[in-house]
Order: structure tokens, then C-alpha cells, then sequence
């Protein structure tokens, strides 16, 4: 697979390897589980073009939550793929990738959802001590923003890519919480919210708070995938419009 030219140098060749990985049995396997690994391709390498070029006050420790991060999105990917359980959030977003009346953008979304509404939390928790937190939130915030601008932005993309569905969206704006569901800048907030409270809980209590988390996080997911009728409804006409095959609209995530 092509790369934009001198990314690889920008970002782990391990952490690179891995995404092609999951890109690649994707492929092979006709299944959407590539669309949010093709983001995250971007995502993982835009994080350590920042933190190499000088853009967070602690750079080493962006660059420890990355892989904490990262790490909780590939234990996810592999206990699916080994058939095995995976935490709440990331089952509802794995059990949607066999379904064909969703929206690609809902395909990442709900990846997105799992992520940063409960891994990202837990990858802070896991990094930063509770009392150096408040000192770590402005490199958190300038993380988050990269993060969710470039879901948002690919989000967009693909909307656009498809006129029926940007039509439905200006058309339904009432609507688009349940077409589109998710609103990247409250995920954000709810994510810092989350690493608090987990950073500042003993080690022993963190088992019970994270599956509280991933409760909610996954009944979120559920409303990303909706079966509300009117969601559905609008869900399925708009998929009308979007490119079919799983192998071409990885490739052009990746692009």
C-alpha cells in the first residue's frame, strides 16, 4: 500500500506494520473492520508527526498515551478476530461491520465511539498520575482536537462523496443524531471527564468504574447504529448512494 511520502519516518514502523495488518485481513476477508483501521492509519501518524514536530509541552508522554491508546485498539481488533470477547463498546462497532444498511461514516463513527469515549480515558489513566493530571489537560486537549479533527474531517469527506446522503443531511437536521449520531466535541469533553474520575480512583476500584464506562460507552454505540425508524429509514436510502465494495472504500480511506 502507498503512503503519503515521508509519513513512514514519522511514525512507528510497529505501530504501521500492525494497522497494514489489519488493513490486509480486512481485504481478505471483505470486511469493514478496514474502515476505521484505514483512519486510524492517519490518526496514529498525525499524533506522531505532532509530538516529534514540537507540538505538545511533553512530548514523550503523548508519545506513551499513543501507544497505550494504540495498544487498546489492537487487543480490541485481535480478540475479534481470534473470536474471542472484547470489551462492550468495541463489540458493538465489530458486530456492525456485518451489517450493509449502515453509512460508512456510521462504520466510523462507532469505532470512534469505543476509542475515545472509553480507551482514551483508560490510556490517561494508565499514563499520567492523578496529580500531575491538571498539568497534562493542555496537551490532552491539543490531542483530542487532532483526534476528533481528523475523524471529523474524513467524516466529511465521505459525505460529501456522496450527494445523496449530503442532501439527506441538510435535508434532516433534526435528524442527524441518529444518521450520523455523534457529536466529536462532546465525546472529547466526556473523555477528560472519564480520566479524571479514573486517575483519581484507587487501582482496585478501576475494574468496576471501567465496566460502568463501557456500559455506557456501548449503549452510546447502540444509538450510533440505530434502528430507529426514521434513522433506518434515512440510513438505508442514503447507503443507496455509497460505494458497495468494502476493498475500494478502505483504499480510499487510506488515500
Amino acid at each position: 500500500m502507498t503512503r503519503p511520502a515521508g509519513a513512514r519516518s514519522a511514525i512507528d514502523a510497529e505501530v504501521v506494520a500492525r494497522i497494514d495488518d489489519i488493513v490486509a485481513w480486512s481485504l481478505a476477508n471483505d470486511s469493514r473492520v478496514g474502515y476505521f483501521a484505514a483512519l486510524y492509519w492517519h490518526v496514529a501518524t498525525s499524533l506522531q508527526r505532532a509530538a516529534h514536530a514540537g507540538g505538545f509541552t511533553d512530548p514523550d508522554r503523548i508519545d506513551r498515551l499513543n501507544h497505550a491508546f494504540f495498544a487498546r485498539y489492537l487487543a480490541a481488533v485481535d480478540a475479534f478476530r481470534a473470536g474471542q470477547p472484547t470489551t462492550g463498546a468495541w463489540g458493538v462497532a465489530f458486530d456492525a461491520t456485518g451489517r450493509d444498511d449502515l453509512l460508512i461514516v456510521q462504520h466510523l463513527l462507532l469505532g470512534a465511539n469505543a476509542h475515545i469515549d472509553l480507551d482514551l480515558a483508560i490510556g490517561v489513566a494508565e499514563v499520567v498520575p492523578a496529580d500531575e493530571l491538571t498539568g497534562f489537560r493542555p496537551d490532552f486537549m491539543r490531542m483530542n482536537a487532532l483526534l476528533c479533527g481528523l475523524i471529523d474531517g474524513t467524516c466529511r469527506d465521505v459525505t460529501r462523496a456522496w450527494p445523496l446522503l449530503r442532501a439527506i443531511s441538510r435535508y434532516t437536521r433534526h435528524e442527524s443524531d441518529a444518521v450520523l449520531g455523534f457529536l466529536l466535541r462532546d465525546a472529547r469533553r466526556r473523555a477528560w471527564v472519564k480520566a479524571e474520575r479514573l486517575a483519581s480512583t484507587a487501582p482496585a476500584e478501576r475494574p468496576g468504574m471501567i465496566a460502568a464506562m463501557d456500559a455506557e460507552t456501548a449503549a452510546l454505540g447502540r444509538e450510533l447504529a440505530g434502528r430507529r425508524p426514521v434513522a433506518a429509514l434515512l440510513a438505508r436510502i442514503a447507503a443507496l448512494g455509497q460505494q458497495r465494495d468494502v476493498d475500494v472504500v478502505i483504499h480510499d480511506l487510506l488515500a
